[in-house]
């Protein structure tokens, strides 16, 4: 009655003083397990339930709720082992199957917990949670046609669970599915509107379809993506909105998704504020500061741009990785008589970009080494009074050499050398091209060309996160291209 309610210490109390006189009781051991576990009291739990299987060692539902209380303390391997114990007293056991693979995947041992999904499936088709077990091992493996099939198995036992549609989601987003994608998420949204993570997932899978549909030709053909890119962009940052306004101390990820995506649509003081409330939230959030930076240089704030620009680094899209080199790296103190080390970094635009600093460098009386894909280096030396070493995929000895006084990435030194608008550099062209192998390409153009004017063409990105807006068709350039008195050269490297 004390339990019934509601009093569950009293209950405790007069079920343990029964417990004294009767210490053998099996019902008042279970009650007295039920009851703990309601409290929350799992490591009492474990106890009684320990003490019932010394008195009743054959029950292979003792063991499993052992388990169940020993993975609610995150004993997983002990764990494992009463459901173990469970199976190997009833091999039908379906749920202590089902248990133990949801504590396999804790243990990280997948192929097993796949083996234990099955077998609970073998023993009864329709367990619901054994199917979204195994959607989560199969989606953890990057197996995500089978997690597919898990996860729609398990909704079609239990159809309306928001987790499961949203799992579902996230498995067509990776597999680039992205309308299935949207429709698995706004099922979540329809059945669970108050969870904030699911209207981000939303949020970033309408900007990536901004993106697949930015990047087909078939779409700029027919003026399609134009005409939907303010709807996704909208879209996108609402469900982020929402979200945030379900949650407004959600995690850092999300203010920074709402950043990315305001500024796309050119809201650029509202993107910044979103960084900034991400960074106030995880001041550690290398790719929030590094999308500030880039909006700081944007709004031609150099100093702090520059600042939080250091941050790619630790960016895990960055596609480039900082050398182990032995020397400082240079903090901007004078250089007068001494030496640095600058290796490249990042494509070859954004490496012969950077590369103006160097005439600002030279100023200090340095000399510099560069260290730069070769395909740069006859540009570099004939630019610039300076070294280059190539780059090869471990450091040259020479770059290793104590002598030299500092090293610092290419684009580093901007925080240095480019603290103002004022400080960039003024003047003529900074790079020199081969006299000798102008002069043949312009006879060849102009041979070919038959009097015609030269004009050379680059219309396209691959990079697939900021491609988009750099790029544009070949079919948009119709009208320019038919230009009867003009020789258009294709100035694109590699495959487009």
């Amino acid at each position: 009655m004390s339990h019934q309610s509601g009093q569950s210490e009293t209950a405790i109390t007069l079920i343990k003083q029964a417990l004294n006189i009767s210490p053998n009781q099996l019902n008042y051991l279970h009650n007295l397990a039920n009851i703990l576990k309601e409290s929350g009291q799992f490591e009492e739990v474990v106890q009684v339930y320990r003490q019932v299987i010394q008195l009743q060692p054959g029950s292979a539902e003792t063991y499993n709720n052992l388990g169940v209380s020993l993975h609610k303390l995150n004993q997983f391997q002990s764990a494992a082992q009463a459901y173990y114990d469970a199976i190997e007293l009833n091999s039908e056991y379906d749920q202590a199957y089902s248990n133990l693979a949801a504590t396999l995947i804790k243990l990280k041992q997948l192929d097993k917990a796949i083996d234990a999904c099955l077998k609970a499936i073998e023993i009864s088709a329709d367990n619901f949670t054994v199917y979204c077990n195994l959607g989560n091992i199969y989606k953890e493996q990057g197996k995500f046609e089978e997690a597919i099939k898990s996860y729609q198995q398990a909704l079609s036992i239990q159809p309306n669970i928001a987790e499961v549609h949203s799992n579902l989601g996230d498995v067509f987003k990776e597999s680039n599915r992205l309308d299935e994608a949207i429709q698995a998420y706004q099922r979540a949204i329809d059945i669970h509107p108050n969870i904030a993570q699911v209207y981000s997932n939303m949020g970033s899978i309408l900007y990536e379809k901004l993106v697949e549909l930015g990047s087909g030709s078939d779409f700029h053909t027919l003026g399609v993506a134009s005409l939907m890119e303010p709807s996704y962009l909208r879209e996108s940052i609402q469900h982020y909105q929402q979200a945030i306004k379900i949650d407004p101390d959600c995690s850092a990820e999300i203010y920074n998704n709402l950043g990315v995506v305001l500024g796309r649509e050119r809201e650029l003081d509202q993107s910044a504020q979103a960084y900034q409330t991400a960074l106030r939230i995880n001041p550690e959030h290398a790719e929030a500061h590094y999308n500030l930076g880039t909006l700081l240089l944007l709004q031609g704030n150099f100093g702090n741009g520059w600042a939080h620009y250091e941050w790619r680094w630790k960016c895990s899209k960055f596609p480039s990785r900082k050398p182990n080199f032995l020397q400082p790296t240079w903090n901007g103190s004078n250089l007068n008589g001494k030496s640095i080390l600058v290796w490249t970094e990042q494509g070859v635009g954004d490496q012969t970009m950077f590369a103006s600093m160097f005439h600002s460098l030279l100023q200090m009386d340095v000399r510099i080494i560069v260290e730069c894909p070769k395909r740069l280096i006859s540009l570099f030396n004939r630019s610039f009074p300076i070294s280059c070493i190539p780059k090869n995929n471990s450091a040259s000895q020479r770059l290793l050499d104590p002598a030299i006084d500092y090293q610092s990435s290419i684009g580093s030194l901007a925080q240095w050398l480019l603290p103002d608008e004022e400080s960039f550099p003024k003047g003529p062209s900074y790079l020199k091209a081969c006299a000798d192998k102008t002069g043949e390409l312009r006879d060849e153009y102009q041979r070919l060309a038959m009097g015609k004017l030269l004009i050379g063409i680059s219309w396209k990105s691959v990079n697939k996160d900021i491609g988009k807006p750099k790029s544009t068709s070949l079919i948009e350039w119709k009208d320019l291209l038919s230009q009867k008195d003009c020789f258009f050269i294709n100035l694109q490297y590699g495959d487009v």
